[in-house]
């Protein structure tokens, strides 16, 4: 599992911090809207969301159970470990171009809000 020390830590609080709204519009959003949320998004953002999953799938941002049965019960649990929970295929991942990753984030879309429900109903540990 990855740790992140202080500084990564405020780093990323800072990015989502700064990103709150396109967070929030994610999180609330169905699959389509989610869908149209990500292709008006710039690539920041995009990349800030593979790190915010990233971080989750790895255990760093905990997941409810209840969230993890979700993902289970989309069938999307094999995509997330295979994608996100190798640092060296996430490295590749944010390395990608926008279409890309656009391509890699709509096949999340189904579980985007269960993943973000770690960071907008929680605190992250200082």
């Amino acid at each position: 599992m990855h740790n992140m020390n202080d500084e990564q830590k405020g780093r990323l609080r800072e990015r989502m911090i700064t990103n709150k709204s396109f967070l929030q519009q994610i999180y609330q959003a169905n699959r389509l809207q989610a869908k149209d949320l990500l292709s008006f998004a710039d690539l920041k953002q995009l990349k800030l969301l593979i790190e915010i999953c990233h971080y989750v799938a790895t255990g760093v941002i905990p997941l409810a159970q209840d969230q993890y049965d979700e993902i289970v019960k989309l069938r999307k649990l094999s995509l997330i470990r295979k994608s996100l929970e190798n640092k060296a295929n996430i490295k590749v991942l944010l390395k990608s171009n926008r279409q890309q990753i656009l391509q890699f984030l709509y096949k999340l879309c189904p579980v985007l809000k269960h993943l973000l429900w770690a960071i907008l109903n929680r605190k992250l540990e200082k």
